[in-house]
């Protein structure tokens, strides 16, 4: 079954009159806030927590009459705020419960006018978000080029574009078959002609078909009509799937290299994974899935997944494929380096995609799920399960159906959460717009 897309590269442009730009514009606000209080919604508090938002060059400052951990929400546009900022990530500094809190901005310039809303999130879980404020960039520090990682709008399935500070560009999955057009329209949007990688965490077709696309098309997919520097592979896979087959042909084909990436590999050890000489990298697991554990084939191939710590200075970021619990339970008994500012939660947030020793060892601030609820199962994910076991974690729980594209930048020392109002198009053949419901993600509070 298709989407029934049409227009350009198998993607339909939105034609939207004034008004319902405006009521999308609205929804994205409402989403971020949501959002930030993990899918539910903010709840006052019976006294007043904030003091008065002031800005320094670019760093944004308020204090607290109580501990709470602070973010602010901004754009640069009157009522599109489109951006999450967090505080510096040095020693873990955004985790203290401190009453003075220092966000900076980053996606801003000298001169920008910004608008600016504090969020705190208090000890009991409840989210006071503070009165919009309008402010003045007067400077604007010299830092780092960006890194940058941004979720491709493929539904129900994962594909993630990661732009390093040097400017390499790496491709982790494509989505299904019939989505290899979002992903073409993306990269051509941003003006991207040739990845240095693609990286395939395992062979589900949600995850490998857009790097072969249809079938019948020799020519289409990501490695038929792209310019792709190397393909990046398990060393072993826990059963097969015709996608993959079919990618193999291509790489031949096209003469692109294979290149295995095995548990334990690092930029250091593996030229593979040295795409910069500032970002550290290293693969926490990668094939063997039928070893460690699982019910069926299915499941084990999950657990092939290659799951990638990225690190940026003092930000870092876990992308897990679809590695269950089982992949887990190896990496926190075996004692690996997990804790991170950013999770990209795991299988689409099955129950199986957060164990709690797990999610206490990655200890994420920020959680993005890529997903399309109404493509899942009647509309049961991401878990429940999972969202309290992030909630209870404190982490701010981004789902991508709610805005898209949604990714991270950071330039090493803090980090930020960039959104735009959802373009999703997928079963049942309606646009679900900017944001769903609460009750639309299973668990959310009304």
């Amino acid at each position: 079954m298709g989407h029934g897309r049409i227009g350009v590269g198998g993607r339909p442009g939105p034609h939207r009159a004034g008004s319902e730009h405006r009521a999308l514009r609205l929804a994205a606000a409402a989403a971020l806030s949501l959002a930030l209080a993990g899918c539910t919604s903010p709840q006052p508090l019976e006294v007043p927590r904030q003091g008065a938002v002031v800005i320094e060059g670019n760093t944004v400052m308020w204090t607290t009459s109580e501990p709470t951990l602070g973010t602010v929400r901004y754009g640069t546009r009157a009522g599109i705020p489109d951006v999450v900022a967090y505080p510096a990530a040095a020693s873990r500094a955004d985790r203290a419960y401190v009453t003075t809190h220092r966000v900076p901005l980053l996606s801003v310039a000298a001169g920008d006018t910004v608008w600016i809303q504090a969020l705190d999130a208090g000890q009991n879980g409840t989210v006071t978000v503070g009165p919009p404020v309008r402010l003045r960039i007067a400077s604007r520090p010299a830092t780092r080029p960006p890194l940058e990682w941004t979720m491709i709008d493929v539904g129900f399935g994962d594909s993630h574009l990661i732009t390093t500070p040097n400017g390499e560009r790496v491709l982790v999955d494509a989505g299904e078959r019939r989505d290899w057009p979002n992903v073409d329209r993306f990269l051509a949007a941003s003006g991207i002609a040739r990845l240095g990688a693609v990286l395939v965490t395992h062979i589900h077709e949600d995850h490998i078909g857009g790097m072969v696309g249809e079938s019948a098309d020799p020519d289409d997919g990501v490695l038929g009509a792209c310019d792709v520097g190397a393909y990046l592979d398990n060393p072993s896979h826990s059963g097969d799937r015709y996608a993959y087959t079919e990618a193999l042909g291509l790489l031949a084909r096209r003469a692109i290299p294979r290149r295995v990436v095995g548990a334990g590999d690092t930029d250091a050890t593996n030229a593979a994974l040295a795409w910069d000489p500032a970002v550290r990298v290293e693969a926490l697991n990668s094939g063997g899935g039928s070893a460690i554990g699982g019910f069926d084939e299915g499941d084990w191939i999950n657990n092939d997944s290659i799951v990638l710590r990225i690190g940026y200075a003092d930000v870092q970021v876990v992308l897990g494929g679809d590695a269950e619990g089982p992949v887990q339970t190896k990496l926190v008994a075996g004692g690996a380096l997990l804790d991170s500012e950013v999770l990209k939660v795991h299988h689409h947030g099955h129950s199986d995609s957060g164990e709690p020793a797990y999610l206490a060892a990655v200890n994420p601030r920020a959680a993005l799920i890529p997903i399309t609820v109404y493509e899942t199962y009647n509309g049961t994910l991401p878990s429940g399960i999972v969202l309290d076991r992030l909630r209870q974690r404190r982490a701010d729980i981004y789902c991508s159906d709610r805005a898209e594209p949604l990714g991270i930048v950071t330039d090493g020392t803090s980090y930020e959460v960039r959104v735009a109002p959802s373009a999703s198009r997928h079963y049942p053949y309606v646009t679900y717009g900017a944001a769903l419901p609460p009750a639309a993600i299973p668990g959310a509070q009304p």
